[in-house]
């Protein structure tokens, strides 16, 4: 499911929060038995990484994950805005 984009000025105005509930889609790992479907808690603020990726750490995933293939959960009804990087 692509992500709607929303930009200000050219950079992303919804960032993902450490913190923030969030499940993987449109990647290979999405659809790996162990992750399909699995609420991730991101470990991390949002970050550029030295490729130039935004990424973010996911508690319990080795190594920080593009934040491309991450779509926001919202469990609680605080936040109500969908993420994008792009």
């Amino acid at each position: 499911m692509p992500l709607l984009s929303h930009r200000k000025g050219g950079r992303s105005v919804n960032r993902l929060k450490k913190g923030d509930k969030v499940v993987m889609h449109t990647c290979i790992e999405a659809n790996y038995h162990k992750y399909y479907g699995r609420i991730w808690t991101c470990k991390t603020d949002q970050f550029k990484a030295k490729c130039g990726s935004d990424v973010v750490f996911l508690e319990g995933f080795s190594g920080y994950f593009s934040t491309i293939f991450l779509q926001l959960v919202n469990l609680e009804g605080e936040r109500h805005e969908n993420h994008c990087s792009k």
